[in-house]
């Protein structure tokens, strides 16, 4: 089946290092260890006088015994990593996952976090950027001591009512609460000021692994939902050793992000929400995307397993106090997914990305393949291209057309029938290397032509012909200090 679509050889060994972008946690035991791995766990005070967070004392542990020794291996872990700093640059691909945002209010405001260098902001369309990350934690490099290593940058958002309060989230750090030595990189980060200036929005016995996304209900943004990466702990001087989660693996807050419950769900290993949707006619109505793995653990490392067991899709329609999984409507094994979305004009209509990885699935004769479905996941088709990222275009009112980056075929791809064909619409010379691969595309809110294409090394792409052409508009070298 779609021969043609088989991974190849020679990409093999860039979608292998992208399973360590899309799962969080798996880093190693020994904090020696620790550097080598842990390059998209960003971070020290930026402003070097200022290294923990206000709020990075909040957790309480009830023992005094148990709180004694956390005090004492917490500390001396964050004095090491202080004079010592993370490797930045090991396996850094300098990500921008799902972070680039425009502000509906003011469309020349772009903002886009790239892992390892913080955020950025423009406020002409993307011609200059500058540098938005006063406030921020981040450790030094320690390849180069004079530059701070932030974290993975998952996501912004721009709040629809006030477009000076903006939400931040980061990914892939270890399981730990904030004032945890990694873990007070994590978590939900809040600016007032557009951009200006952040702070820390988690309070308390949270875990801060965040999975890359949060949902903001469209119709009241005072409920929110944060996906965690549940793992044990992995960093030595952790007092906790077993998962800090007891239900599941998603918070959910009512009250703007004061009060979080960790929201009750059938767990598997490891069970991740990768992509969480809000039904934009029923909020109670969500969708979460999973994947699940288990880990092998070495005396110096950890190897993720690949699990046939797993949700693919956890349902609600009681805003998350009950779920239901429809993932077995996905062909085993493609219910580990990675990737996908809902369309916001026809929820019935999605398109998710699974990813094969282990000893079990070698290259060579491994099929990744990519499906949507029409009827609100009761029913799956794989597409015909292997999508590697399709975005559902906001300004269909039938949610039929999406954009989508399709390795090994065309690239920038289009699909006109909700993701069942696609056909190639561009191939930005950036793109075509192999190097970079593309993670999000953005529609400007009022003009559907205008579309922005994102990626690694912190590219972004703006197209004013609906994707048939781009101009890159930030790349590495672009990136001001």
């Amino acid at each position: 089946m779609n021969e043609a679509y088989l991974m190849k050889p020679n990409m093999y060994l860039i979608f292998g290092l992208i399973i360590v972008v899309f799962i969080s946690g798996c880093t190693q035991k020994s904090s020696e260890q620790l550097d080598d791995i842990t390059n998209n766990i960003s971070v020290v005070a930026v402003e070097q006088s200022s290294i923990i967070s206000e709020n990075s004392n909040t957790t309480q542990i009830q023992n005094p015994e148990v709180q004694g020794r956390r005090d004492q291996k917490l500390e001396g872990q964050s004095r090491r990593l202080l004079e010592i700093g993370i490797d930045c640059t090991h396996e850094n691909t300098y990500g921008t996952r799902n972070s680039l945002a425009i502000d509906k209010k003011n469309l020349n405001i772009l903002y886009i976090g790239v892992e390892g260098r913080g955020i950025y902001k423009s406020i002409d369309q993307g011609k200059t950027w500058k540098k938005s990350i006063k406030g921020l934690v981040a450790y030094p490099d320690m390849n180069n001591k004079v530059e701070m290593c932030f974290p993975d940058i998952a996501a912004i958002y721009i709040d629809s009512e006030d477009n000076q309060k903006l939400l931040m989230v980061t990914s892939d750090i270890t399981s730990a609460y904030i004032d945890w030595p990694y873990g007070e990189t994590g978590g939900i980060w809040e600016s007032l000021d557009g951009g200006e200036s952040w702070r820390q929005m988690i309070k308390g016995n949270i875990n801060v692994a965040g999975s890359g996304n949060l949902a903001i209900d469209p119709k009241n943004n005072k409920i929110m939902y944060y996906p965690v990466n549940p793992d044990i702990p992995t960093f030595e001087e952790a007092p906790i050793k077993e998962s800090l989660n007891k239900k599941g693996s998603v918070y959910k807050t009512t009250d703007g992000g004061i009060s979080w419950e960790e929201l009750k769900m059938p767990m598997l290993p490891s069970l991740q929400a990768v992509v969480i949707a809000i039904d934009p006619e029923n909020s109670n109505h969500l969708l979460f995307f999973t994947q699940s793995h288990d880990h092998i653990y070495g005396e110096s490392s950890i190897t993720e397993v690949f699990l046939h067991q797993q949700h693919g899709i956890l349902e609600s329609f009681d805003g998350g106090k009950t779920w239901v999984a429809i993932g077995d409507t996905l062909p085993d094994p493609y219910r580990t997914l990675f990737d996908g979305d809902v369309s916001k004009n026809n929820f019935k209509h999605i398109i998710v990305r699974p990813f094969l990885f282990g000893d079990e699935f070698p290259p060579e004769t491994t099929q990744q393949k990519s499906f949507f479905s029409t009827d609100g996941g009761k029913k799956f088709e794989q597409t015909s291209a292997f999508i590697w990222t399709g975005r559902y275009d906001p300004h269909d009112t039938e949610g039929k057309h999406l954009l989508g980056y399709a390795p090994w075929q065309g690239w920038v791809v289009e699909s006109k029938d909700a993701g069942k064909t696609w056909g190639s619409i561009s191939s930005p010379e950036e793109v075509s290397s192999y190097k970079v691969k593309i993670s999000n595309f953005v529609w400007d809110p009022i003009n559907p032509n205008l579309v922005y294409m994102s990626g690694d090394y912190a590219n972004i792409w703006q197209s004013f012909d609906g994707g048939k052409t781009w101009i890159n508009i930030l790349n590495m070298e672009k990136l001001p200090k």
